[in-house]
């Protein structure tokens, strides 16, 4: 067994501490934040790297709270990239689509049936059901 050198012990320790956490929580993005720390500067003190480790805690956690406060759903909630993603394709949406449309998608979306969308709009049922389904395609298109 080759013997780890002095100052890489602090690394295989925080190592071994991330290798027995399950899960990815703030505290294991803050080991990582330690073990980065550890790699930049592999003589820094035990302080210096319970400090990173705390610091790089908090900022996941902050950044969880932002997440949480910004990118809701009412129907359900997506974690992380895939929330990112689906909120930049609704903005796209609502930027280059004409309001109208907009508006009839999220009526549509709500369950609301065809025959009083088409009477709220003074519209027959075949031009609504068209309308919607050009707009539905036209949201596809820019949500791909």
């Amino acid at each position: 067994m080759t013997v780890i050198p002095h100052q890489w012990r602090a690394y295989h320790a925080r190592q071994a501490e991330l290798d027995q956490r399950g899960d990815t929580s703030s505290t294991t993005w803050g080991i990582e934040a330690g073990l980065n720390l550890l790699l930049d500067h592999p003589s820094s003190a035990p302080d210096q790297v319970t400090r990173a480790i705390a610091a790089g805690a908090r900022r996941s956690r902050y950044a969880d709270a932002l997440l949480a406060k910004y990118i809701t759903f009412d129907a359900y909630r997506l974690e992380g990239v895939a929330a990112m993603e689906a909120r930049s394709s609704l903005e796209k949406i609502r930027n280059d689509l004409p309001p109208a449309t907009v508006a009839m998608l999220l009526v549509a979306a709500c369950g609301e049936e065809s025959e009083q969308m088409a009477a709220g709009l003074g519209v027959t049922v075949p031009t609504f059901q068209t309308r919607l389904s050009r707009g539905r395609s036209a949201a596809r298109k820019l949500a791909a």
